[in-house]
C-alpha cells in the first residue's frame, strides 16, 4: 500500500501535487450523462438495514472504501470521494486507462451485470449510442473517465456484520479514461461518489428507504504501514461515540448540487478573529464562491484575500520565536513553511467559524510537522487556474467524526480518536 522509500518531506510534496490535481478537475463543473435529476431506481433493491464497510488510507490523505462487485465478485478499491456523484470503476478493456494493481472489472464474467438502456429514467437521452446510456465525467484539467451506464451488486465486508449486499447499484464502467493517482496509489480502481445528488451511493441508498446519513472518521496521515481500517457507516448506525462534544452547522445551497457547501463567517488564529468581510466565503450570483467539504482533496485551498491575511496573522504570532522559512534547495517554500527548532511545539491554533459551530482541526492536522520543519496545510485558491471554491481537505478533516445528514441537511463533527 505504501511506497517506503519516500522521506517525510517527499511525502508530504506527493500529496501536495496529487491535490493540485484534484482541485484542478474541481475547478470547472462535472459533466454527466448519468443525469443530475430525480434519479429512479430499481425497486427489486434490497439493502440492509446496516451497512458499515472498511474505510481505509491509500496513501497518507488519500482514502479507500473496499467493495465487491458482481457475481462472484471481484474485489477493488475505490476513493471515498464526498466531492463527487458518481460512482465508477475502471472496467476491462480499458483504453488509455491508469494501471490498477488488482486488475480491472471483468464485467462480462458477473451473472448479474447489466448495462442501461437509454429508456431508463436515469439516462439522458441526448448521451446514448446505440442504444446504451452512457456515463462520461470530464475535468477542466482534460482528464476525463467514461463507459456504460452500469448496475450490478455490490458487496462489502466488515469484521462485525460479515458480507453485507447491495443490489442493484449504479454505476459507470469507465472503457475510456486519462486519470490517474499516481504508482504510489495504483490499488485504487476508481471513485466511490457520496455527494449529495441523486446519483451517490448514499442517494441511492435512500430510494431504498435507508435513512440519507453517513458517518466516517479518517485517520491522521502518518504514512505508516499497518494502520487499522475505520468504518463508513450509514441511516441510524451513523451516529456519535457516547460523550462527543457535537457541532453542527447547515449545509447551503451551492450551483453545484453534488458539494457539500456550508457557511464560513471568519478564522480565528490563537482565539483572535481575522475579521474577514462576512461575504468572503459567500456564494455569489455568478455560481463561484462557497466553501466545500471534499475528502477526495487532501490540501485544504482557501480564497486568497483570506489566505494572506491568515499568513500575515501566523506570521506576527510566531515571529517571537525568531523562526527561519523552510528553504529547499536554497529557495522559500511555496507555501508557509519554517525551519522547527528541537523541542518547537507552539503552533498557532486556527479556528473557522461555520453558522453555529466552530470547527478546531488538531496542530497536526494544521500543519504538517516533521522533526525539522513545519508547514502550514492551506493554500490559497490562486495556485489552482480556474478555482473559484474554497475547499476544506481531507486532511484537514483527519481525527474528527463527522456525520452528514442529506435528509436533515446538516453537517456535524467531534474531535475524535479515529484509530479505535
Amino acid at each position: 500500500m505504501y511506497r517506503s522509500n519516500l522521506t517525510e518531506e517527499e511525502t508530504d510534496e506527493l500529496m501536495v501535487e496529487l491535490s493540485q490535481k484534484r482541485a484542478f478537475r474541481l475547478s470547472s463543473q462535472f459533466n454527466y450523462a448519468f443525469k443530475n435529476r430525480e434519479a429512479t431506481h430499481s425497486n427489486k433493491s434490497t439493502y440492509p438495514d446496516v451497512l458499515t464497510p472498511f474505510l481505509g488510507p491509500a496513501f497518507d490523505s488519500v482514502f479507500i472504501v473496499e467493495v465487491r462487485i458482481g457475481t462472484p465478485p471481484q474485489k477493488f478499491y475505490l476513493e471515498f470521494d464526498t466531492g463527487s456523484d458518481l460512482i465508477w470503476v475502471q472496467c476491462a478493456g480499458c483504453i488509455d486507462c491508469f494501471d490498477v494493481h488488482l486488475g480491472n472489472f471483468e464485467y462480462s464474467k458477473s451473472s448479474t451485470y447489466q448495462l442501461v438502456s437509454c429508456g431508463h429514467p436515469s439516462c439522458d437521452p441526448d448521451d446514448c449510442k446505440e442504444g446504451i446510456c452512457t456515463a462520461k465525467v470530464s475535468y477542466a484539467d482534460g482528464g476525463y473517465t467514461q463507459g456504460p451506464l452500469s448496475k450490478d451488486d455490490f458487496q462489502f465486508f466488515s469484521l462485525d456484520k460479515g458480507v453485507q449486499t447491495v443490489n442493484g447499484v449504479f454505476f459507470g464502467c469507465s472503457l475510456r479514461s486519462s486519470i490517474a493517482w499516481g504508482e504510489n496509489i495504483g490499488r485504487i480502481a476508481g471513485i466511490f461518489g457520496m455527494g449529495t445528488d441523486p446519483n451517490s451511493f448514499i442517494s441511492q441508498l435512500g430510494t431504498q428507504g435507508q435513512r440519507r446519513r453517513f458517518s466516517y472518521c479518517l485517520r491522521k496521515a502518518d504514512n505508516r504501514p499497518g494502520r487499522s481500517y475505520n468504518y463508513l457507516r450509514f441511516g441510524e448506525d451513523a451516529v456519535f461515540p457516547a460523550g462527543s462534544d457535537v457541532r453542527t452547522t447547515p449545509m447551503v445551497e451551492g450551483p453545484f448540487g453534488v458539494y457539500y457547501y456550508v457557511n464560513l463567517n471568519d478564522i480565528s488564529v490563537n482565539s483572535i478573529r481575522l475579521g474577514l468581510p462576512p461575504d468572503t466565503f459567500r456564494i455569489r450570483d455568478d455560481e463561484t464562491g462557497g466553501i466545500v467539504l471534499d475528502t477526495g482533496t487532501s490540501t485544504t485551498y482557501i480564497f486568497s484575500d483570506a489566505y494572506n491575511r491568515l499568513v500575515a496573522r501566523l506570521k506576527e504570532v510566531l515571529a517571537p520565536y525568531n523562526l527561519r522559512p523552510y528553504l529547499r534547495n536554497n529557495k522559500p517554500m511555496k507555501r508557509l513553511c519554517y525551519v522547527r527548532p528541537p523541542g518547537f511545539n507552539n503552533f498557532p491554533s486556527i479556528t473557522f467559524h461555520f453558522d453555529g459551530a466552530d470547527f478546531e482541526p488538531y496542530h497536526e492536522t494544521t500543519y504538517s510537522i516533521t522533526n525539522d520543519r513545519f508547514c502550514l496545510q492551506i493554500r490559497p485558491t490562486d495556485v489552482i487556474q480556474n478555482l473559484d471554491v474554497s475547499i476544506f481537505g481531507s486532511f484537514f478533516l483527519a481525527e474528527q467524526y463527522f456525520v452528514h445528514d442529506n435528509e436533515q441537511r446538516t453537517i456535524s463533527f467531534a474531535r475524535a480518536d479515529c484509530s479505535k
